[in-house]
């Protein structure tokens, strides 16, 4: 039965893919049949970690812890409880031997598995627990990285809000320079720090060059090599118009990811995503429901809900800084009311002065016309007065020219000139 579901899928993925490429279609095909042997890569993966957790009863001392470490990255794509039961194994081991580099190095993982199921407060309390100054060199970078990966997590967690990006992407951009500059050159900490902040900066090449480098030192067909493959579907995006090749490395990622169990399920959101038009609806239906189991046997959707410590007070913060800025903004809007009202009886007393300016040039004209009218009166008066001067001087000299001074007399006295 099982091969006969196998063999309707292919047939199914063939029919419906022919718009990809042939490279693309051949992988397709490759991870719907592997949807149908699931239990094989879990019960391989399990029988690889006991195999691992029998050879840590051989060891003792730090070496023994270092594989009880090495134990908890095998769980920590598979099951996040068992992860971090035996991270704290692993811190109790240590603190027993009274082994301070373990306890740090511990404290680092445990931190990061946190972080990667929300719980956001607990994580960062753990780091901050940790002086820096007691932390041994060689693992300052390890310090910084769960730093990092904790600032990513806040401003990129469910939708990737943008109140978070505000409030955590500078330090996050801070914690990266620094395992840049601790970490060791050609380490996968190092190499992919550089990668993410060359492609802040749309430096596509050189963040090319770091994942390739990244590829050759990640193990065929490991987890790490998976990672590569889908952040290299990271800068094509950035890069645009390289579909393609995007959909070829999430297949080659998803495809690594169920051969190990990885319970990540990042490449097959993707890729279902990108198929959504081209594949048929049960081909999605499978992305869909892995996707949804992976995520209940690692433990994940219930802790990214119940795990919201820092979203809660990042929330109240956010809330605070709403009141406070709504506070401003009514006082803005009071004193703008204030300035407005001012402005208002500015211009209506302006207005009343302009018209007590219009009255009063109404009434300076209208003495002006008067006085203009009083000295025009004047005058007039003053040269009828004048000419009655220059024709009463005439008569005079017309009357002594010809002898008649009895006349000139009569007119000059002034007696006689009040009897007439």
């Amino acid at each position: 039965m099982a091969i006969i579901t196998l063999l309707v899928s292919l047939l199914t993925v063939s029919s419906a893919v022919q718009s990809l490429s042939p490279d693309n279609r051949a992988l397709l095909k490759e991870l719907v049949g592997k949807f149908d042997s699931l239990e094989v890569y879990e019960n391989r993966k399990i029988e690889k970690i006991q195999r691992k957790k029998e050879a840590c009863g051989r060891l003792d001392g730090r070496e023994q812890m270092e594989a009880w470490l090495d134990v908890a990255y095998e769980y920590s794509y598979f099951d996040s409880d068992s992860t971090i039961a035996t991270l704290e194994r692993v811190a109790k081991m240590a603190s027993d031997e009274s082994d301070s580099y373990m306890s740090v190095k511990t404290a680092f993982r445990i931190s990061r598995i946190l972080t990667t199921l929300g719980y956001y407060k607990e994580s960062s309390d753990i780091i901050d627990s940790i002086n820096r100054k007691t932390i041994p060199r060689s693992l300052l970078f390890e310090y910084f990285e769960a730093k990092e990966f904790l600032c990513y997590e806040l401003f990129h967690v469910d939708g990737s809000r943008l109140e978070f990006q505000d409030m955590y992407e500078e330090q996050y951009r801070a914690y990266m320079d620094s395992v840049i500059l601790y970490a060791p050159e050609k380490s996968e900490y190092g190499l992919r720090s550089k990668e993410k902040k060359a492609l802040m900066f749309n430096d596509f090449d050189y963040a090319m060059q770091c994942n390739h480098k990244r590829m050759e030192l990640a193990v065929k067909g490991s987890i790490a090599e998976s990672f590569v493959f889908y952040e290299r579907n990271l800068i094509y995006e950035k890069m645009g118009g390289h579909d393609e090749e995007r959909l070829n490395c999430l297949l080659k990622a998803a495809i690594i990811d169920l051969d190990n169990s990885n319970q990540d399920v990042a490449a097959f959101t993707r890729i279902a995503y990108m198929l959504r038009n081209s594949v048929d609806a049960g081909i999605l239906d499978k992305f869909s429901d892995y996707s949804y189991s992976s995520m209940l046997k690692f433990r994940s959707r219930t802790r990214r809900i119940l795990g919201m410590d820092v979203i809660v007070e990042t929330d109240r913060l956010l809330r605070q800084q709403i009141l406070e800025q709504k506070r401003q903004l009514t006082l803005s809007l009071c004193l703008l009311s204030v300035l407005a009202l001012i402005l208002i009886a500015a211009v209506c007393y302006m207005i009343v002065l302009i018209r007590k300016g219009r009255m009063l040039t109404l009434r300076l004209e209208r003495s002006n016309r008067i006085s203009n009218g009083y000295i025009a009166s004047f005058f007039q008066l003053y040269s009828s007065y004048i000419d009655r001067l220059l024709a009463f001087r005439g008569r005079i000299n017309t009357s002594l020219r010809r002898g008649n001074t009895d006349y000139v007399i009569e007119l000059t006295n002034p007696s006689a000139t009040r009897n007439r």
